[in-house]
């Protein structure tokens, strides 16, 4: 099938082929609004038809305080709109015209000007930091020094003071021989049940004083403060002797009462030994079946201040000797307060002296003897339990002792005589109980919890301060408490006259604490405390039997002063090991 060819319908000549010279008029879109867009704008913003002109007159006016600190907008994109608006006559015509809702919300409120300038400001200049530490680090490879590096020179070793290592309270010989190091991690897993109730008191000796608190224990807020001045008659001295000086615990030793030999004082310090910071050791000697700790002769066991407080502790410690705030001098303050309180504190008078078999002076080491400060003494035997047979039998007879009263081995358990001290006596009617007496020292202003003006209104937050600070400490005194039988601790409150003076004190108040109170509040874990010691007596107790020897000689504890950690070391048999 064919089709006819015509050319009938052919345009004139004139008219060539390709596009008309002139657009026909039903193609022309004159004065149709132009709105740009991106293609990566979303549908809603390339068709922003809402833009009123209260927003085209706020955005224009950003862009004026824009425009020095930032890019300005891309040529195209919804953000553009505003430039290729249409004109206002054609604005009017189209006023009643609209396919969308066009209300509007209420705005934000707009920041200042101000704060919009500073936030701008701050941007820029961590968008040019990078080039600044480019810079810096140019300069120093070029042996120059920047401002950046000179105005942080005063500081770049401002903690050096802190670092300093802290000193041994024993210098360690060469010739001592490292049985063992144990650090606190290790420590604090050990635990040991111990019964205080079952322990047995051999006898007491000494002298105590009543306890006199109409002296300086007051009612009422406005309290006034008491200026502790020593007299001629009040006695300040008391250093007691250590375990292998003692009369008593040598004639125990010789009837084969116990097998091991120490004092409260020392033994608290074993205990709380995961709370302490400072630098402190323990002399051991072993002979047969026996041990006896002892301190060394020339230590004062004393009194520690801020011992637990990282900032004040690492400060003072570095500062002058001379410094009146330095840890010697701050540590026989505290000593001197505490015996000079305890001689304030209790009546002087024959008739209200409870007496013992001894007097204090055999206990006693003192030039003289007359000024010592009486004390009474007594001596218990606490069984430890000995887990080394790991028997049935002897966890049978274990779970006996502490369940029932049945017959027990004495194979299962260790005997330890521990010589305890109480200050003074305190008499309510016909009930006579031994108390404790210690002291504790602001020496420093500049606290928000100042024990002059804040004391009576803020006991338990100065307590608390208090016992963060000289955790240790309290640790002590309530341990020694604890195995004292001591019903009460009374702490006293001493402030300095003039803190810039250590010879004058006020003592602000006298508040007693159960021990069992203080233990709660410090959260002291008496079950590592006696796995602690037990583990340091199995440790001399065990050296060198593989040897076939008896293992006897003299052997130093010595916690590491900067780091947290104890070691064990063997004396050489010819070296006096109190005498070090």
């Amino acid at each position: 099938m064919s089709f006819p060819f015509s050319l009938e319908n052919l345009p004139p000549s004139t008219s060539p082929w390709g596009p008309p010279k002139e657009i026909p008029s039903y193609l022309k879109f004159h004065n149709v609004p132009y709105a740009p867009f991106s293609k990566t704008d979303k549908l809603g913003k390339a068709a922003d038809w809402i833009s009123t002109d209260s927003n085209q007159q706020q955005t224009q006016q950003q862009n004026k305080t824009t425009r020095r600190d930032r890019d300005p907008f891309h040529a195209y994109g919804a953000s553009a709109a505003s430039k290729f608006a249409a004109d206002d006559e054609l604005a009017n015509d189209t006023a009643g015209f609209e396919i969308v809702d066009s209300s509007t919300t209420a705005n934000k409120p707009q920041q200042p000007q101000q704060q919009q300038n500073y936030r701008q400001r701050v941007l820029k200049s961590r968008y040019h930091k990078p080039v600044q530490n480019k810079q810096f680090q140019s300069n120093q490879n070029q042996g120059k020094r920047s401002n950046v590096s000179n105005s942080y020179r005063p500081y770049w070793n401002n903690n050096n003071e802190k670092n300093k290592p802290k000193k041994s309270s024993v210098e360690i010989k060469d010739n001592w021989k490292l049985l063992t190091s144990i650090d606190f991690n290790r420590l604090n897993k050990l635990k040991l049940d111990v019964d205080l109730k079952k322990s047995v008191v051999l006898t007491s000796k000494g002298a105590s004083f009543n306890y006199n608190k109409n002296v300086f224990e007051r009612t009422g807020i406005n309290k006034k403060p008491i200026p502790l001045k020593p007299s001629s008659t009040v006695k300040t001295e008391y250093k007691s002797s250590t375990t292998s000086k003692d009369p008593i615990l040598l004639q125990y030793a010789k009837e084969n009462k116990s097998e091991v030999f120490i004092t409260d004082t020392i033994l608290s310090q074993i205990m709380s030994t995961l709370i302490s910071n400072f630098s402190w050791d323990v002399v051991v000697t072993k002979k047969g079946n026996k041990l006896f700790f002892d301190k060394r002769l020339s230590s004062t066991n004393p009194i520690t201040v801020d011992e637990n407080d990282p900032g004040l502790s690492q400060a003072s410690i570095n500062i002058d000797a001379a410094d009146i705030n330095s840890d010697v001098n701050l540590s026989n303050e505290a000593s001197y307060l505490n015996n000079l309180l305890l001689s304030l504190s209790i009546i002087p008078d024959a008739s209200t002296l409870k007496k013992f078999e001894l007097s204090t002076k055999e206990f006693v080491q003192s030039e003289n003897s007359k000024n010592f400060i009486p004390k009474s003494y007594s001596y218990k035997i606490i069984k430890l339990p000995n887990l080394t047979n790991k028997s049935k039998k002897a966890s049978s007879k274990l779970s006996s002792y502490y369940d029932s009263e049945s017959e027990e081995d004495e194979n299962d358990f260790i005997k330890v005589l521990v010589r305890t001290e109480s200050s003074a006596v305190q008499r309510i009617g016909s009930d006579v109980s031994p108390i404790a007496i210690h002291a504790i020292t602001q020496y420093k202003t500049g606290s928000s919890l100042d024990w002059n003006t804040k004391l009576q209104l803020q006991k338990g937050a100065i307590l608390a301060a208090e016992l963060r600070k000289n955790i240790n400490q309290f640790s002590k005194w309530t341990i020694e408490s604890i195995l004292s039988d001591v019903k009460l601790i009374k702490i006293g409150f001493v402030s300095r006259a003039n803190y810039k003076k250590n010879d004058s004190h006020n003592l602000l108040d006298v508040i007693g604490y159960t021990p069992q109170d203080l233990a709660n509040q410090m959260k002291l874990n008496f079950g590592t405390g006696w796995g602690i010691f037990k583990s340091f007596i199995d440790i001399i107790n065990g050296w060198n039997l593989s040897d076939g020897e008896s293992g006897d000689g003299k052997f130093i504890i010595v916690k590491d002063p900067n780091s947290p950690k104890v070691s064990i070391y063997k004396l050489p048999d010819e070296e006096d090991a109190l005498s070090i």
